[in-house]
């Protein structure tokens, strides 16, 4: 069971990708193979941001096989949104 921290941490990811996304012009539609190499993920890592609402696509078709399109512009807001933040990591000492 997830705790309330991190419902609120995945929350505020979803309204920030959401919120870039509409700032984006971006919206061509990428197959689950360019998706994939634009962001440097594997389609299983595209397929549960899809699910988790984190970027939004669309299916082509009724059918469970039906090919899934990637809206590029909600991908890169998300990336967008994945900043690292160089000032908070530690490093670790060998």
């Amino acid at each position: 069971m997830k705790t309330n921290s991190e419902a609120l941490q995945r929350v505020q990811m979803v309204l920030a990708a959401a919120m870039a996304d509409q700032q984006c012009n971006e919206n061509e539609l990428l197959t689950m193979a360019e998706a994939c190499a634009k962001a440097k993920v594997s389609r299983w890592t595209i397929s549960r941001w899809i699910r988790n609402g984190y970027i939004r696509a669309v299916k082509l078709g009724k059918a469970k096989s039906s090919p899934v399109r990637i809206i590029e512009g909600s991908l890169l807001a998300y990336l967008a949104s994945l900043e690292v933040q160089t000032n908070n990591r530690t490093e670790v000492e060998k």
